[in-house]
């Protein structure tokens, strides 16, 4: 049987209690609140919603193409190993984006000069030129003339300007003044313009000047 001091202690001691749920239900609520405000920020980072208020890092600027240089009816001049004179010029030159030292050259001519001072003359619808090795690659419609000597037809060769020396590694037509033809796969010219090789297939048609008459009937 309770006795009167604890019935009358049991209602204080529920009133101290209700009081002190009373004073933490504001830090109660506060932690519900800063709980769900984490949930919510968490949220939104997973989702990505706050990517929009990220400082985005500047754009790459346009890759600008390499500088290429381009002439316009350009020619070069120089001397071989002989000392002798040699010329080369072009519609247009353009250097390779790659290689500094090359240069692609479109209608190509030129002409070199034999010890003797006779001229060898050279054309092709394209060339490619280094400048550190001075050799000339020409391409299409390839002519070499020596005038009074021959003339020779190709679709491409290589050309040391240096040392005057050329060889071709595709089908060759010659003609000569006297209207001989040679054909072959491949020919070299060397030793300043006085050896012609011929090899890979030659073939040779010589025309015959015939006898003159004394001119009667």
């Amino acid at each position: 049987m309770s006795s009167l001091t604890d019935v009358a202690r049991e209602p204080f001691s529920t009133a101290r209690q209700a009081s002190r749920r009373a004073n933490l239900a504001p830090y109660v609520s506060a932690s519900f609140a800063v709980l769900a405000v984490a949930i919510f920020i968490l949220f939104g980072y997973q989702a990505g919603f706050f990517d929009q208020f990220a400082t985005q890092p500047p754009k790459p600027g346009p890759t600008n193409p390499a500088e290429q240089i381009t002439v316009s009816r350009s020619t070069v001049t120089g001397f071989d190993n002989e000392s002798l004179p040699y010329a080369m010029s072009a519609q247009s030159a353009i250097q390779d984006k790659d290689v500094p030292s090359k240069v692609h050259l479109q209608t190509v001519s030129g002409q070199s000069q034999r010890a003797n001072g006779d001229i060898v003359k050279m054309r092709a619808n394209t060339g490619l030129y280094d400048t550190d090795t001075k050799y000339l690659d020409l391409n299409g419609e390839v002519e070499i003339t020596s005038p009074g000597r021959f003339t020779a037809h190709m679709d491409a060769a290589r050309v040391s300007v240096k040392e005057k020396k050329l060889v071709s590694d595709t089908l060759v037509v010659v003609d000569m003044p006297n209207g001989s033809t040679i054909t072959s796969k491949a020919m070299q010219i060397t030793n300043n313009g006085d050896d012609i090789l011929f090899f890979n297939g030659v073939k040779a048609k010589f025309k015959s000047q015939g006898s003159k008459g004394d001119g009667s009937p």
